[in-house]
């Protein structure tokens, strides 16, 4: 009986790991077919920076947009600290997509949702967002700028958007990666 149940718990094991794998293959080929950035998550001490600033300067806006926001954990944050925001993260590649929505059920908020999908198209087809976030590489920094003035507030970490100057530049830590700036362009037509 009790060997029924072992074999059972190593299928159930093997075949999520297989589905795990899979997943992981596809967003390889689909990242690598795309040439889109890899999935780089933001470290807590970027994360921390966004939110300092958000508090400090853009409390009292309605939207924010999480371009790129791969697993979601910096858009779950600004869902928690600002609930009377609405937040959306969007995700071109599955892995950091399926991430992102399975936590949102053992975190659930309102205020948030997970998006699909190629965030310029997203962005261009909008109404705008009062708020943006980037942490994006520097060949598809060019892409936000071409959607910048759909934001009133654009929060860039570590790529600056090459043809616009920022209204503030903080730079953040150190580490193996090099030294961590967050870049803040208002946009002052909206």
């Amino acid at each position: 009986m009790i060997s029924a149940y072992l074999f059972l718990a190593i299928l159930i094991i093997y075949a999520i790991g297989c589905v795990w794998l899979l997943f992981l293959g596809i967003d390889f080929f689909i990242s690598k077919i795309r040439k889109v950035a890899p999935e780089v998550p933001s470290c807590k001490r970027s994360r921390d920076a966004v939110l300092g600033e958000i508090a400090r300067n853009y409390s009292d806006m309605q939207s924010v947009l999480d371009i790129g926001c791969c697993y979601g954990g910096l858009a779950r944050k600004i869902a928690a600290r600002f609930p009377k925001m609405s937040v959306v993260g969007i995700e071109c590649m599955p892995m950091p997509y399926v991430v992102a929505q399975m936590s949102k059920v053992f975190c659930p908020r309102r205020n948030i949702r997970f998006v699909f999908g190629d965030a310029f198209r997203f962005i261009k087809k909008s109404d705008g967002f009062d708020i943006g976030i980037a942490y994006l590489l520097t060949p598809m920094m060019r892409q936000v700028e071409e959607v910048a003035d759909k934001f009133k507030v654009l929060l860039v970490l570590d790529f600056p958007l090459p043809g616009r100057v920022p209204a503030r530049v903080t730079k953040l830590h150190k580490d193996m990666l090099g030294q961590h700036v967050l870049y803040v362009y208002e946009n002052k037509n909206n």
